[in-house]
């Protein structure tokens, strides 16, 4: 009888916990679609296939699945820039973890700049170092690779694009991140998920991490 009646607690328990989150996510889409159309922006609940299409550059081996929600499109400067919730759902051996955070994402094109990423150091990529990671690591100013690491098939190309205010934007914001694929731009703060009134802020800083990697010989 004990038993039967924990089951039931455990089944309603799980059934309020589910209802609190459905309608939790459907409070935030509203509020997204209204702040984002104020500010000119198209709402789509979902993201679109083009979205999915760019996320594809940006996986790698441990990634399972990209989801992108509350998508917000519109033209700035030139630039079609996409905000949306962002949710990755990655294995590592026998471990599922999942992920999500706002991102924003943006076609730009930069002559001459390789495919990076700049990220903050995690327990995972402590663990898994190579030899290869520490010499790489050696290019870049040392209080900045205690904290962050840069990936990239051309260092040393990268580094004509990496001055001061780049190493010192990312030491300044603890969980920023910023890659580039193929002329496309991705940002995201990790397990940072803004709030409507945050969008325009939001979209700045992303596109101050992107500016910050500039050709040296740039002002």
């Amino acid at each position: 009888m004990l038993y039967a009646a924990a089951i039931a607690g455990l089944v309603l328990a799980l059934a309020v916990a589910w209802r609190w989150a459905r309608d939790s996510e459907r409070r935030r889409s509203q509020a997204f679609a209204a702040g984002g159309r104020a500010l000119g922006f198209d709402f789509a609940e979902k993201a679109d296939e083009s979205v999915g299409a760019a996320l594809a550059m940006f996986g790698d081996q441990d990634l399972i699945r990209d989801h992108g929600a509350n998508l917000l499109t519109a033209d700035r400067d030139g630039l079609v820039l996409r905000l949306f919730d962002w949710r990755r759902v990655r294995s590592y051996g026998n471990t599922v973890r999942v992920d999500s955070c706002s991102a924003l994402l943006w076609r730009e094109r930069r002559d001459g700049l390789p495919d990076f990423s700049i990220q903050p150091k995690s327990l995972r990529y402590r663990l898994d170092r190579q030899k290869s990671d520490e010499d790489v690591e050696r290019m870049w100013p040392r209080r900045f690779s205690r904290h962050c690491f840069i990936d990239s098939e051309d260092p040393q190309g990268l580094a004509r694009f990496l001055a001061p205010e780049a190493f010192a934007f990312f030491l300044d914001r603890h969980g920023a991140s910023l890659f580039y694929r193929s002329g496309w731009f991705l940002f995201f703060q990790r397990n940072v998920h803004i709030q409507p009134s945050q969008i325009e802020s939001f979209i700045a800083l992303g596109r101050r991490a992107a500016q910050s990697v500039k050709p040296l010989s740039e002002p």
